[in-house]
């Protein structure tokens, strides 16, 4: 049976059966620190520590020596590897992880067919595993309420995503707070039933609606206040929403772990 890797879903056994995977290494994450000098006494002050990005390695094998064929099947995982954005592995059930390739094989041997190829996935954007599934909260009808909630993982924090659908009119207004953090809209113009998402894309913030025409409405230029909303992990969290009408609200996160 061969080690399950996929990306979007999609295995890289399912490329070929003549692919064999041999290993699958995962690398510690690449981790910056800057240090400050005290003035008076012996040591530094960690100022900051900061997580780069970290790498998974796939080594595996084409078993056949017909060149023209490995040739092809090389040429499909790599279309593979380029195409794809979300990792899982057998080792990681229920979690992925947001890559890019950043390396594919890079020679081939017309006699050395037996070696070992390899492929490398880097993570930039969120550079630890999440859960493929958010633990999420919900409440109908509030105009001002405070929620709880408890994602999963084992970093010490993860960002909140939520979505906000007005039942009694537009929605104008929205304010989120949790753990010291507040993020605050004005100016928005939310149809009722419409629903305002807060999420997250490749590490980036993102707030929008979608409109009858299926285009996306953004209204990040309408948000003051953090940059975010972060949840303590496996720890209660309450977080405080008040709109301008009546919502349905959802609150989800999804756990990160090293």
């Amino acid at each position: 049976m061969s080690y399950y890797i996929a990306l979007d879903g999609v295995p890289l056994a399912s490329v070929s059966p003549l692919i064999r995977i041999a290993d699958v290494v995962e690398l510690q994450p690449e981790r910056t620190t800057n240090l400050q000098a005290r003035l008076q006494t012996p040591g530094s002050l960690l100022v900051r520590d900061h997580i780069a990005s970290r790498e998974v390695r796939v080594q595996f094998a084409v078993l056949t020596s017909e060149l023209s064929l490995r040739t092809r099947i090389l040429s499909d995982v790599t279309a593979w590897a380029m195409n794809g954005r979300v990792l899982e592995i057998a080792d990681r059930p229920g979690q992925r992880l947001q890559v890019c390739c950043t390396e594919t094989p890079q020679t081939m041997s017309k006699r050395k067919w037996t070696e070992l190829c390899e492929l490398t996935f880097t993570a930039h954007a969120v550079p630890f595993w999440e859960d493929r599934f958010p633990v999420t909260v919900s409440a109908d009808a509030v105009t001002e309420e405070t929620l709880h909630i408890r994602p999963t993982g084992n970093v010490q924090q993860c960002p909140l995503r939520c979505s906000v659908t007005p039942e009694g009119g537009a929605l104008t207004s929205l304010t989120i707070a949790a753990n010291g953090a507040e993020m605050a809209f004005s100016g928005l113009a939310v149809p009722a039933g419409k629903t305002l998402v807060i999420d997250y894309q490749e590490g980036v913030l993102v707030a929008f609606w979608t409109d009858t025409d299926g285009s996306r409405v953004p209204c990040l230029s309408c948000r003051t206040g953090s940059e975010g909303i972060p949840l303590n992990a496996r720890q209660d969290n309450a977080v405080h929403i008040a709109a301008n009408t009546a919502c349905k609200l959802q609150l989800s996160a999804k756990g990160w772990y090293w």
